[in-house]
């Protein structure tokens, strides 16, 4: 969506990824199960250490209902751990960002600065 920016004759171009932090935060708690001593911090450090690509898992980070899309996990094996598939999902936010900027630049929009806010980017 196109909103109005507080400095006058600009304007801000905003995209959302529904439930990206939920996400992140269901897949940490409900599906993975960790805890609470396990921080962010050490978490990210972990999921630094794997290769790019999560080992072939590919995530749909559609989790939240309504937005008319679903989540999937695909290329899931008994050789991946939880950090690997906490990678392949922060990959997927990463990959949803990319497309929308692509989006963007095919209809010849170019941006002066991208700001990204938000549940998944407090990870770190």
């Amino acid at each position: 969506s196109v909103i109005p920016h507080v400095v006058k004759n600009k304007w801000c171009l905003m995209s959302t990824i529904p439930s990206a932090g939920a996400g992140l935060d269901w897949l940490r708690e409900k599906l993975l199960g960790f805890d609470e001593a396990e921080s962010y911090k050490v978490m990210d450090a972990k999921i630094a250490e794997r290769e790019p690509g999560a080992k072939g898992i590919m995530i749909f980070p559609f989790f939240s209902e309504g937005a008319g899309l679903t989540s999937q996990i695909t290329g899931l094996t008994l050789a991946h751990d939880r950090y690997d598939l906490l990678r392949a999902y922060l990959e997927s936010i990463c990959f949803e960002i990319k497309r929308m900027l692509d989006a963007l630049e095919r209809e010849g929009l170019q941006l002066d600065c991208l700001r990204v806010t938000g549940g998944a980017v407090k990870s770190g």
